[in-house]
């Protein structure tokens, strides 16, 4: 009986028609509006390579998660917001169940197994907790492709492995898509040159973008003050109860990253039946459990050596720990149909049993009772053949009702900026609000403009000091450290450009700041003495330096462009309060100049005096050998798989004796 599900997830595109939109954690207030200030500005013919309106100008271009240049993520060029994001999560939901089912087929899984495998995959809280961290989603998409490429045959390997890694770079998250490497290289037995080839390749094809991101990451800096950010979300080792019971207990570092981890017992013995005796995938998985629990386990440094800092939210690495399951629940249906497995049913089900006092919902006790109940039974009773299908029916609806309210889905929560003063005449400054208070904002689509976070500010126009990016500046990290003092870092807070406030508390008297207007418990605060992003110093900038009597005109057109014209009687200290990302190229009255790092994020220059004109041109590192370079590996990888497929028609079979 041959039957496929993977492409339910489509089934979502129907949602806005409904008035529904998937919105699950970071979607409406992060990617969203990211895909769609990235196809507004190509829609316009520009090419976004910088965003002026995030972190006082920020690398767009260079981050992956912005998907300029990811094919999926061009829907948003062609169709209504609310329609492409959802077309864009069902799209990879898909992709990622019909490539484990693909996986699960090429390891021996047959008709209703494949089916099962790909049903796991769409029931699985860990994989449709992704969807509200949707780069996360995307890149684990293609890690199946990626695996399955690698182990072609033939002159198909090195253009399929070179495609599928480019594309799983693409996506946007860079910790999944090594990983997806790692495996992929790992599995590929006879093939792996042949596949390291083609991800030699693929760092070819990308390397528009991978050089840019090279250099953004270098400059950048993921807050290695406060570690607690980055052990946030760990799975403690009661935690891992979560795979067999919904929701208990949480985990001890705050919000998990991920907001489920339930598979269920019949689908964990599924796949460790079709493990078996593939030993080194209980390790890997093991290994990536470890990593996700680690933090639990000391006070986090090791942790933090181990990922070099890089990698927050240690729970993902439980998500990819339990994907590497999923395939083998394929493989593992057949032998459980067959009457295997009777002995870890018993013990799985038990445990579920004794687990499920300790659910909190009594959906959560039904998820668990009702196929932990069919799991014992089939067990215990082997004649009785039905219960055995009858378990693994019942624990894929269980799986499909706790994990399919994580989409996400409400009437799109719409309502003009609640700050309309601050669009278009100056940077907003807010201070970090701590965890309780993101909890609190991250409730509500509305709420996240109070407390500007994320990049609900693009559709606005409003310019924010702060960035909710990956990566934020290192200089602009430590300007932010000075100005976060309060009243003792307002030097630092008035350079920034910062002429909006918005506190929960009104400042002190006399430090010429305006209350505008008090909005559901927050206050907007005209900073009366925030400097213009260009500024004229008496001498170098630093606090207590005094400005200089000059005329200034300054106009920044597009993101990417700056103009100061600068009339002054004596010799002064220019300064832009603009990170100083590489790739800047800066001319005074013509002639190429550079300016010396200042004060956090200030950009300064001794001009003489006179009438000078400074202008600026940003393009990204690597620009425009890159561009070349990945065209030219794009059309010789292209050329590759012609000729594969060409010598794939041209074979004639040879007619027997």
């Amino acid at each position: 009986m041959k039957l496929r599900l993977w492409w339910i997830p489509f089934l979502l595109v129907l949602a806005p028609m409904f008035g529904r939109v998937p919105e699950p954690r970071d979607v409406p207030g992060f990617f969203a509006p990211i895909r769609v200030a990235t196809a507004t500005r190509l829609r316009h013919g520009e090419w976004p390579w910088l965003n002026a309106l995030n972190g006082c100008t920020e690398a767009w271009f260079a981050n992956p998660e912005t998907g300029v240049l990811y094919p999926p993520a061009w829907i948003h060029l062609a169709l209504d917001p609310h329609a492409a994001i959802s077309l864009e999560i069902g799209l990879h939901l898909a992709l990622l169940a019909l490539g484990i089912g693909v996986l699960s087929r090429r390891l021996g899984a047959r008709d209703l197994g494949i089916a099962v495998a790909e049903a796991a995959t769409l029931s699985s809280g860990a994989v449709l907790a992704t969807v509200g961290m949707l780069n996360n989603l995307e890149a684990m998409a293609w890690m199946p492709w990626m695996i399955l490429a690698a182990r072609l045959p033939g002159r198909w390997t090195v253009p399929a492995t070179a495609a599928a890694f480019a594309v799983g770079w693409l996506a946007g998250e860079p910790v999944v898509w090594l990983l997806g490497v790692v495996l992929a290289l790992a599995l590929a037995g006879d093939r792996r040159a042949a596949a390291s080839l083609g991800l030699g390749l693929s760092l070819l094809i990308v390397a528009v973008q991978l050089l840019p991101f090279v250099s953004w990451v270098l400059e950048g800096d993921r807050g290695t003050g406060s570690p607690i950010q980055y052990l946030a979300g760990s799975v403690s080792p009661a935690g891992w109860t979560r795979v067999l019971v919904p929701g208990v207990p949480a985990s001890a570092t705050g919000i998990p990253w991920a907001a489920s981890l339930f598979l269920g017992a019949p689908i964990v013995l599924l796949a460790l039946l079709g493990i078996g005796k593939r030993c080194w995938i209980a390790v890997l998985a093991a290994a990536l459990a470890v990593l996700a629990t680690l933090p639990e386990l000391g006070d986090g440094r090791l942790y933090l050596t181990l990922t070099h800092s890089l990698v927050r939210y240690p729970s993902r690495f439980a998500v990819l720990a339990l994907l590497l399951l999923l395939p083998f629940a394929g493989t593992g249906y057949q032998r459980w149909m067959d009457g295997k497995g009777r002995g870890p049913a018993v013990l799985l089900a038990l445990a579920s049993l004794g687990l499920s006092f300790g659910a909190p919902t009594a959906s959560g006790v039904g998820a668990v009772v009702i196929p932990s109940g069919l799991l014992l039974g089939a067990a215990l009773l082997p004649r009785w053949t039905w219960l055995r299908g009858g378990a693994i029916a019942a624990g894929l609806l269980a799986g499909m009702a706790v994990g399919w309210p994580l989409l996400g889905l409400h009437t799109p929560q719409t309502g003009p900026w609640p700050w309309p003063e601050t669009a278009g005449t100056g940077r907003v400054y807010t201070p970090a609000p701590s965890g309780p208070a993101r909890i609190w904002l991250a409730r509500s689509k509305r709420r996240l403009g109070l407390w500007p976070l994320g990049y609900l500010n693009l559709a606005a126009e409003v310019e924010l000091v702060r960035s909710d990016a990956p990566l934020m500046h290192r200089s602009l990290r430590r300007h932010l450290e000075e100005a976060d003092r309060g009243p003792a870092g307002r030097w630092w807070l008035d350079t920034l450009a910062a002429r909006w406030m918005i506190l929960t508390n009104p400042p002190p008297p006399g430090q010429r700041m305006r209350l505008v207007r008090l909005h559901e418990g927050m206050w907007l605060i005209d900073n009366l003495r925030a400097l213009p992003w260009s500024t004229v110093w008496t001498a170098r900038p630093a606090p207590g330096v005094a400005l200089a009597p000059a005329i200034l005109g300054i106009a920044r057109p597009t993101p990417e462009s700056l103009s100061v014209a600068i009339t002054s009687p004596q010799r002064t200290w220019l300064s832009l309060a603009l990170p100083p990302i590489r790739g800047w190229r800066l001319t005074l009255d013509g002639r190429p100049v550079r300016m010396t790092p200042g004060p956090g994020i200030l950009q300064t220059l001794a001009v003489p005096p006179g009438g000078h004109r400074l202008a600026g041109r940003y393009c990204p590192p690597g620009f425009p050998a890159t561009p070349i370079l990945s065209g030219g590996t794009v059309a010789f990888t292209t050329l590759l798989a012609l000729g594969a497929w060409i010598r794939r028609r041209g074979r004639v079979p040879v007619p027997r004796a």
